[in-house]
Parts: C-alpha cells; sequence; structure tokens
C-alpha cells in the first residue's frame, strides 16, 4: 500500500512499529485523526519526544490484533494516508 514511501523501524520489538511517511508536523496530525475515525489507534512519535520538537512518524501498536486483521488495519490506514494526501 505505500511501496518505497514508508520507512518502518522496531519491528523486532514485537509490539509496535515506527513508520515514518515523510509528512510534516500539521499532515501527520490530519493523518492521526483520519486513522482514528478509521478505528486505527496510531499515535505521533513526537508525543514521546522532549523538548516539543517534531520528530517525525507514527507508533503503530499491534499487540492486541490477530495476525488475520493486518490487512485489514494497513488497508484502513492506507485510505487515511490517500486522504490526507487529497488522493
Amino acid at each position: 500500500h505505500f511501496g518505497d514511501r514508508a520507512s518502518v523501524l522496531g519491528g523486532a520489538s514485537g509490539l509496535h512499529l515506527v513508520v515514518d511517511l515523510g509528512l510534516g508536523a500539521a499532515a501527520e496530525q490530519r493523518l492521526l485523526r483520519s486513522a482514528r475515525e478509521r478505528g486505527i489507534g496510531v499515535y505521533a512519535q513526537s508525543s514521546f519526544s522532549h523538548g516539543g520538537r517534531h520528530v517525525p512518524g507514527l507508533v503503530l501498536g499491534f499487540s492486541r490484533l490477530e495476525v488475520d486483521q493486518f490487512p485489514e488495519a494497513v488497508a484502513r490506514l492506507a485510505d487515511a494516508v490517500a486522504e490526507v494526501d487529497g488522493v
């Protein structure tokens, strides 16, 4: 769904991923709202940083998902990204 656009970190942790989609702070906030409207719980990596600076990336928790739920969750997140991009 995201091609080369997404940079993914933290997959080995087993509980969450950090995905950088190259969005600025304002677009990232719109994406958070859009994803949550679709039932996808994501958090801005910036909310975990100190000093109020924007650290690009979304924190995606997946410990409560069953494996068969992943494709639908990714598709919903892709829809949210498309909405923010105006596609």
